[in-house]
């Protein structure tokens, strides 16, 4: 019997629904891939590690005595000039290191010295009249042997003998000059440390700058005592920077100098190219987060 076109537009409504769902229900899912464009160019093999800055040339400022350190003059960030800015100031320490015992026994040698040094002028003038009575010989008989009233032999005998007596008095004046010395030397003894014969009025030593740059680091502000080669300041040149990374030593072996390396996450924007400078020669033993033993140097770009 006819069917009336409703039913036949139901009807197809439904067939069309069904396979619809079909085809849903039995398809395969779609595999993502990505796109990007083929292009040829140079192959470039990188090495990722952390790196720090720090200032390539860094000069430390130490006491030369032993004293106090005064409170500091300049603090971090201040700027110095090379012979100019004082940086730190030391007043010696004029404590006696010569008990009493000790003090008698450097006064004794002085007196030694000084009886010493008297004999060695008195040997002086003693050589230097025998070396003039001599020379005055050699003329004498150097004129005779001219008129043929002294012999050769008298002659060649004078001679050595003003020889013997040059030689003598050169060796009083060398006495007498290490009699200076042993004079000086007991003296010294005599100076308490921290003493300046030079400057007595002057109480303390400034140390100056001895580049221009800024202040780095100060070991203390306030007063204290230091010894003999204690670091009292840093200085250095803040726009001269320097970059340090640690690298495993098999991939520094294969770094050559002037390398090109990437800057990134330095604080500003963008990315910053640096170049190898030089790699350490001698690479230590660290230990990483999980436990192996690795060999690490440090380079510098």
């Amino acid at each position: 019997m006819p069917f009336s076109t409703r039913t036949l537009v139901l009807s197809g409504l439904g067939v069309a629904l069904v396979a619809g769902l079909a085809f849903v229900a039995f398809r395969e899912d779609p595999v993502p891939v990505d796109f990007a464009e083929v292009t040829r160019g140079p192959l470039e093999i990188t090495i990722n590690a952390d790196g720090q800055t720090q200032v390539r040339d860094l000069f430390e400022v130490a006491s030369p005595i032993t004293g106090t350190a005064l409170r500091s003059p300049v603090d971090v960030g201040d700027p110095v000039r090379a012979n100019e800015t004082v940086v730190a100031i030391v007043q010696p320490s004029f404590s006696g290191l010569l008990d009493e015992r000790s003090r008698l026994q450097a006064e004794a040698a002085l007196q030694e010295a000084l009886a010493a040094r008297h004999v060695a002028l008195a040997d002086v003038q003693q050589a230097r009249e025998t070396q003039s009575f001599a020379q005055t010989q050699y003329d004498r008989t150097k004129a005779l042997v001219t008129r043929g009233v002294a012999s050769i032999t008298r002659l060649e005998d004078d001679n050595q003998r003003l020889k013997v007596a040059d030689a003598a008095l050169e060796a009083a004046v060398a006495r007498t000059e290490m009699a200076d010395g042993a004079v000086e030397r007991a003296r010294a003894s005599l100076i308490d440390p921290g003493q300046s014969a030079s400057a007595p009025s002057s109480c303390c030593i400034e140390l100056r700058a001895p580049t221009d740059g800024v202040v780095l680091s100060v070991a203390a502000i306030s007063q204290r005592p230091v010894t003999m080669g204690s670091p009292l300041v840093s200085i250095g040149d803040a726009e001269d920077l320097e970059l340090v990374a640690d690298i495993l030593s098999n991939d520094a072996v294969r770094l050559d100098i002037g390398a090109l390396a990437y800057v990134e996450r330095w604080g500003g924007p963008g990315v910053l190219q640096a170049r190898l400078d030089r790699i350490d020669p001698k690479a230590r033993t660290k230990v990483s987060a999980l436990g192996i033993e690795e060999q690490r140097v440090d380079a510098y770009f």
